[in-house]
């Protein structure tokens, strides 16, 4: 009887620990990230101009075409129609 005792007991105490550090695990991902690590870095390409274009990609409104483009890919020029 006396053997039985001690593994139910060191049964108890393992299901206690694991229980522990169950609770110890999930409850550290709860945690909220603090305000100043979560504006210390920009999303990528999360800024946006008054047009909707994004400069940090190398976008910019031209005015002629109506839309975003990038510069160096195109040029911002008014289509001249024959």
């Amino acid at each position: 009887m006396e053997g039985m005792n001690s593994v139910y007991l060191a049964f108890i105490t393992i299901v206690v620990i694991i229980a522990a550090m169950t609770i110890y695990i999930s409850q550290q991902g709860i945690r909220e990230v603090p305000k100043s690590v979560e504006n210390s870095t920009p999303i990528l390409g999360g800024d946006r101009d008054a047009h909707g274009c994004i400069p940090s990609a190398g976008y910019q409104w031209c005015e002629d075409m109506q839309r975003c483009i990038r510069p160096f890919e195109e040029n911002c020029t008014a289509a001249v129609s024959p």
